[in-house]
């Protein structure tokens, strides 16, 4: 699913300004918040990681997280 749907409509603005963070600083830690899976379950994630992803050249070519806490809302 791409990312853009993974967070709910009201949480957009938040998780744009979170990724703009992230293209400038290169990663953000510790994030937290409301996220949507594919088959439309809310939960809460707390202690995230996101980061940029660079090819060989260092050229960007997306972001990543992972997170490994999260409870079912």
């Amino acid at each position: 699913m791409p990312s853009r749907y993974s967070a709910p409509f009201v949480d957009q603005k938040e998780r744009i300004k979170l990724l703009n963070q992230v293209t400038a600083k290169g990663f953000l830690s510790n994030g937290q918040g409301v996220r949507v899976s594919s088959s439309g379950k809310r939960y809460f994630v707390s202690d995230f990681t996101v980061w940029n992803l660079l090819d060989d050249n260092n050229n960007y070519c997306g972001q990543a997280a992972t997170f490994s806490q999260w409870t079912l809302i």
